[in-house]
């Protein structure tokens, strides 16, 4: 299966980032996510959790900058007038479907822009990392931290 990367809509932005996140908050993801985990019973103890080095994401709306004007702004200058635009709308977390071993922020792009427009608010889709190549809970450690970027940027 060949999974269809979608452009953003006319009139709406895709702003593409990667998160890099401190020792700090590696460490207190790891510690919080193995509490929640070892909840899940026997064996469970056995599994790494490990925080990613860089997560890969992307933030978007619905904002009308024309493509000459966008096309030399920074992804901060976009993420500014889009934040600008979308502050009195929801902030919407986006874990892509996929069962955690197919597809991504790409092959959902067309819905999570609809759903920016649609909200009027912004969308945070997360690149999260997939199985076979990253076990479980890797995938949840990424929904964490992508959690606690929105919180901080809401």
């Amino acid at each position: 299966m060949t999974a269809t990367i979608q452009a953003p809509p006319k009139g709406t932005w895709a702003i593409p980032v990667t998160i890099t996140p401190t020792i700090e908050v590696k460490q207190g993801i790891e510690r919080e996510v193995t509490r929640v985990i070892t909840k899940l019973g026997p064996g469970i103890e056995k599994l790494t959790v490990n925080c990613s080095t860089h997560l890969h994401a992307e933030w978007q709306g619905a904002s009308h900058i024309p493509d000459h004007k966008s096309s030399q702004w920074t992804p901060e200058e976009k993420y500014a007038s889009l934040y600008k635009d979308t502050q009195h709308g929801p902030v919407i977390l986006y874990l892509h479907g996929g069962a955690y071993i197919v597809c991504s922020i790409d092959t959902h792009r067309l819905l999570t822009a609809r759903m920016a427009k649609d909200s009027g608010g912004r969308v945070f889709a997360v690149q999260y990392r997939l199985a076979p190549q990253d076990e479980f809970p890797a995938a949840l450690v990424d929904a964490v931290l992508a959690y606690l970027l929105i919180q901080s940027r809401s």
